[in-house]
């Protein structure tokens, strides 16, 4: 029970960690060579980023509130 716990814990942690270094970095989403190329592809991997940290998240919330 304890370490699923932990597990949901750190899943949180985790997925603000991740959403406050996209936020803060604005290079972390942008490739090299494609300074002014805002297209497909960037909007793409932004939507892929969210769903990871969504579901990480759902995830660590599900391990905590879980009844054994």
């Amino acid at each position: 029970m304890q370490n699923k716990n932990l597990l949901g814990y750190v899943l949180i942690v985790l997925s603000f960690g991740a959403a406050i270094y996209l936020l803060c970095s604005q290079k972390a989403l942008m490739p090299a060579g494609y300074d002014l190329g805002v297209d497909g592809y960037l909007v793409a991997r932004a939507l892929i980023f969210l769903f990871i940290l969504y579901a990480l998240f759902k995830f660590g919330y599900f391990l905590l509130t879980k009844k054994d």
